[in-house]
């Protein structure tokens, strides 16, 4: 299975504190959530954003 990262994606990885964003590859995050689609056999990570804001911008 592919995995892709948007580049909207990393730039907001790169916005978070550093102790969230060493974590990003086991998903563990206390107050943020990862928006992540499966689109035919590619895992596409798209957004990361803080649990109050990811539900108005991702499905």
């Amino acid at each position: 299975m592919e995995v892709e990262y948007k580049k909207k994606f990393l730039k907001e990885l790169s916005k978070l504190p550093v102790e969230y964003a060493k974590t990003i590859e086991e998903f563990i995050f206390d107050d943020y959530r990862v928006g992540i689609k499966k689109e035919n056999n590619c895992v596409i990570i798209e957004t990361v954003k803080h649990r109050r804001e990811i539900y108005k911008y991702f499905p």
